[in-house]
């Protein structure tokens, strides 16, 4: 299979979107700057795309297939096998966007996938609100460590680490609606 056949070569459509440094949900472009990934896309799955994109970009799985973050996020009911835990919108600025530019609500919007139905719960709330949620969550001990446990560099500690933290975190899971998870990450209490 050549990626040519689905379009993804560089200049084909199903590529041409990429124009660029940035974050881009759903093949368009997001205000704002990014966080740690320049560029940076978020997609429902990552197999032709992150492939055709390359090493140099990169690719949030916002099925969790890949991403160990949205792969760890807890779920109150069973879904579609392997799309049952689309990443929230709020999650997806706060991991990919930096904190001083704009948050679109518009630009994100919710799952455009019939079979990955939302996970949270706004409540009315605004975006801004959630996605500082998130990032108040983000950098919660317990969720900071969860993250170093799969982004550190390698080495004999973290090794050895990994085999603890992999009892540990077995059964590790991350509310999906950022006040929720803030509170629960960093135990607060009401």
């Amino acid at each position: 299979m050549i990626i040519g056949d689905f379009g993804f070569n560089p200049g084909m459509p199903g590529r041409d979107w990429l124009n660029g440094p940035g974050v881009y949900y759903l093949e368009r472009r997001l205000a704002g700057e990014p966080l740690d990934h320049d560029p940076a896309v978020a997609a429902y799955g990552l197999g032709v795309i992150s492939y055709a994109l390359g090493p140099d970009v990169y690719v949030l799985d916002l099925l969790g297939l890949a991403d160990p973050v949205t792969s760890h996020l807890q779920l109150e009911r069973r879904g579609t096998i392997a799309h049952e835990k689309p990443l929230p919108t709020p999650w997806i600025a706060a991991r990919l966007l930096a904190p001083d530019g704009p948050v679109v609500e518009a630009e994100l919007g919710r799952p455009p996938v019939f079979y990955a139905q939302p996970l949270d719960d706004p409540r009315g709330q605004r975006m801004e609100t959630r996605v500082a949620d998130a990032r108040s969550a983000l950098r919660c001990a317990r969720l900071r460590d969860f993250i170093a446990s799969y982004t550190e560099p390698m080495s004999t500690r973290r090794v050895l680490e990994n085999f603890g933290d992999a009892f540990r975190y077995y059964g590790f899971r991350i509310p999906p609606e950022p006040r929720t998870a803030r509170a629960a990450m960093c135990d607060e209490r009401p």
